[in-house]
């Protein structure tokens, strides 16, 4: 079984490219913030970028051109079953999923699911 949840932003005073280069990081580098937490498998979606740091200014860019939403970056959380250690093909069919059901289908995405927590943790631009 799998759960998807949105994060709510919880600086909505802050930049837009601040949001974007400090979820990237969080994602690229959890440990950071949390010492059991360790970037097993970075993967992204929807960028002409290949390279992390370009694919982080691109969704910079991005969100800088959306003038009319304050906050246009979503971070989602999907949770895997406790126990369950997905392969990196199963976070992709996951997300392709989820991708789907929410009609996400060409937005940018960037994962990275956790080993302790087995979380996909990803950000959005649109």
């Amino acid at each position: 079984m799998v759960v998807a949840v949105k994060i709510p932003n919880p600086k909505s005073a802050g930049s837009k490219a601040g949001r974007v280069k400090g979820l990237a990081k969080y994602i690229a580098e959890p440990e950071r913030d949390n010492a059991h937490e360790k970037c097993v498998y970075l993967g992204a979606r929807g960028f002409l970028s290949s390279t992390f740091a370009s694919q982080v200014e691109e969704m910079v860019a991005l969100a800088g051109e959306c003038v009319k939403s304050k906050d246009p970056i979503r971070h989602d959380v999907i949770t895997f079953k406790e126990g369950e250690t997905p392969t990196a093909q199963q976070v992709e069919e996951a997300i392709g999923l989820y991708e789907k059901e929410m009609g996400l289908q060409g937005h940018q995405i960037g994962l990275d699911p956790f080993p302790r927590t087995h979380e996909g943790s990803w950000v959005q631009t649109r």
